[in-house]
């Protein structure tokens, strides 16, 4: 298993290592990374029960993960959004909680439109509201709210892992990209709910 062999290569790093800030984080078509304390506590919950509470060492998050004994990470490969070739690790399933795309009626009752589509009512983080249509689903769990301008207003509904920090707070990058640097980071498996703008369509 790669996540066994990289766990060993890992260790022997931290044994070798003169200094913790001279570990070095490399994934095959991946940036190097190094830097950081190699360490940082966390608490995992899913779906409302605490999984693991406690410490974890590796130069990344991604690293820390697949060191916890009895999590059983599962990982996608992510292409980055920019530069193709630069392959990224999304976590997919921990102790048995798997992501799943959501649908619309994940956020609450389902309304009848004048038009005979079934719709729900979205709120973003400024409690703005948005109804999100049955038919403009464009991918599994991803849902055309408005374009214009050439500008598209995507919504992700699904249950996901995301994760914070204390200092942070929500953070969208890759644990694979994110140092351990000492921070207590809170990783969390419940319904996501996500809205972005962008140029580029989904397919």
């Amino acid at each position: 298993m790669k996540k066994r062999t990289l766990t060993l290569i890992l260790v022997l790093v931290l044994a070798l290592s003169l200094s913790v800030t001279a570990l070095a984080h490399n994934l095959p078509n991946h940036p190097t990374i190094s830097g950081g304390t190699g360490a940082a506590t966390i608490t995992i919950t899913a779906n409302g029960v605490q999984q693991y509470s406690g410490n974890i060492s590796g130069v990344t998050l991604y690293d820390g993960i697949i060191g916890l004994s009895n999590a059983n990470p599962d990982w996608d490969d992510a292409p980055d959004w920019y530069d193709s070739s630069i392959i990224h690790k999304a976590l997919t399933s921990l102790y048995g909680y798997s992501t799943s795309a959501g649908t619309f009626d994940d956020l609450g009752q389902v309304i009848v439109g004048q038009d005979g589509i079934p719709y729900t009512i979205y709120l973003d983080e400024n409690n703005v509201s948005y109804q999100v249509k049955s038919n403009a689903q464009v991918l599994p769990g991803y849902y055309l709210l408005g374009s214009g301008n050439g500008v598209y207003h995507y919504l992700y509904i699904g249950k996901d892992w995301t994760y914070s920090d204390s200092v942070s707070g929500t953070i969208y990058d890759y644990m694979c990209d994110y140092v351990l640097n000492g921070q207590s980071i809170t990783l969390t498996y419940t319904l996501q709910t996500t809205d972005w703008t962008t140029t580029t369509p989904l397919p």
